[in-house]
């Protein structure tokens, strides 16, 4: 995108005039950047800006104890303010991409007695015979197991199983590959399906596909790109017998975890069919649905921003009208921390920020709300209303 485009579209979503086509184009872009990328673009616009909308050093440090207020309604990215060293008018597209570039107050700051890092790529793998392998991510090629006629391996940062195409057919065998808090791994399926799964979340799958159906087991999070194949042999994901997907080729997203409440199916590409066990319910939907499956097997579909659902895969947090229990499960989940909380919580945030930060990187920023107060102790994290 040439910058006379992205500087246009910058003003249009600061001025809310943006379509949804526009945003999502604006948005990707904005993604796709890095922060130096993201710096210059904010200091052109300012450059741009006319004379009279240049404050003084007061009335924009007036403007700066607003940012990153909770959102109560509207979009997720929302026009905020801060300081520049000039002290003029500085308006960006994430509450906190404002905090994390502009923020250095040493006021309210964080109790912290230790940081934890961010997750990174290790994963368990349980093959069929329970033997229990520990895996990390390599560009290296590594080999895990070659047994009969299966070889895994782990290259590229991919754990990969392959199959010798001249074996004759035998007894298929399950394997697990289970993820831990603090952790994410990516896989490639005997079929060549890719497979990304999020911190605490497994897969049992076989080292091989019967000639009839492609079938795997999940819990927690996990997206797929399913590679299609010749003639009628469906993808199956099923999630204990609370949900099951049903696919040929596409692309598509799955979060199960038992404490989010219910499963959510939500489609990037191509098109699957969600089926609820236990009230017999089905649903075929679209790209930009959410099906959603309750505990008690109610069935329902909604239109959704993709981005958000799958920025984890992706190496961010996005969060659009969340309520601070939703995002603290993401936490404990990706940094492998216990939360306990102090007080009511009623407030919803929005705003994106790198997975790559530290555990303490990312409270200072949120505490910009000024509704929140965060300790870190060991491994527990305390939150507190202010």
């Amino acid at each position: 995108m040439n910058k006379d485009r992205l500087l246009e579209l910058f003003k249009l979503h600061i001025q809310e005039k943006l379509s949804k086509k526009e945003e999502s184009e604006f948005l990707n872009e904005i993604y796709s950047m890095s922060d130096e990328q993201r710096e210059s673009l904010i200091d052109e616009f300012i450059d741009k800006l006319p004379v009279e909308h240049h404050l003084g050093k007061a009335d924009a440090e007036k403007i700066f104890r607003n940012i990153v207020r909770p959102v109560t309604k509207g979009r997720t990215f929302f026009v905020r303010f801060s300081i520049s060293v000039a002290a003029s008018l500085v308006i960006a597209f994430s509450g906190f991409y404002i905090a994390d570039k502009y923020y250095n107050s040493s006021e309210d700051t964080i109790s912290v007695v230790n940081d934890i890092a961010p997750g990174g790529e290790k994963a368990i793998l349980t093959l069929a015979d329970g033997s229990v392998v520990r895996l990390e991510g390599s560009s290296d090629s590594i080999l895990v197991s070659k047994k009969n006629d299966v070889t895994i391996q782990v290259k590229d940062n991919k754990l990969l199983y392959k199959k010798d195409p001249k074996a004759q057919a035998r007894e298929i065998k399950y394997n697990m590959l289970s993820i831990p808090r603090g952790g994410e791994f990516q896989m490639v399926l005997p079929d060549g399906t890719n497979v990304w799964l999020n911190a605490e979340s497994s897969i049992k799958f076989p080292d091989e596909f019967p000639s009839d159906e492609r079938r795997v087991m999940i819990t927690g999070e996990v997206y797929f790109e399913v590679t299609k194949m010749s003639g009628e042999k469906p993808f199956i994901v099923e999630f204990k017998d609370k949900a099951r997907i049903e696919v040929l080729g596409t692309r598509f997203n799955v979060n199960a975890y038992e404490n989010e409440g219910s499963v959510r199916t939500t489609l990037v590409e191509g098109s699957v069919k969600v089926v609820s066990p236990l009230s017999k319910n089905s649903s075929v939907i679209s790209p930009g649905q959410q099906a959603t499956i309750t505990g008690d097997g109610l069935l329902s579909v909604k239109e959704v921003d993709v981005d958000e659902v799958i920025a984890w895969k992706n190496g961010k947090f996005v969060f659009d009208k969340a309520n601070i229990q939703t995002i603290m499960r993401q936490i404990e989940r990706w940094y492998n921390v216990d939360v306990v909380y102090s007080g009511t919580y009623t407030k919803h945030y929005g705003g994106a920020i790198s997975r790559k930060v530290n555990l303490s990187r990312f409270f200072e920023i949120l505490e910009l709300s000024g509704e929140l107060k965060f300790g870190l102790n060991d491994s527990t994290v305390t939150v507190q209303e202010k």
